[in-house]
């Protein structure tokens, strides 16, 4: 099985070149709840196609730069 994710410290990379100062102000920018971004960021939740394109969007990425394929263990 495999899920997407963000790309290894991406998030903290798009906030530093930015410019953006806090995490509501970065959430507000991809259009999700302060709630959701911080479970993305931290790895306890998959991101949404909505998180990824927020992203893209937001920073002017494409999908391919915001989010890899990583393969997880089977059950």
């Amino acid at each position: 099985m495999a899920n997407l994710v963000i790309r290894d410290g991406l998030l903290d990379r798009l906030q530093a070149v930015s410019g953006i100062q806090t995490d509501t102000a970065m959430a507000g920018a991809i259009g999700v709840s302060l709630d959701t971004y911080r479970r993305v960021r931290s790895g306890a939740q998959a991101p949404s196609a909505a998180f990824i394109a927020g992203v893209a969007i937001a920073f002017g990425l494409s999908v391919g730069e915001v989010a890899t394929i990583a393969a997880t263990e089977a059950a």
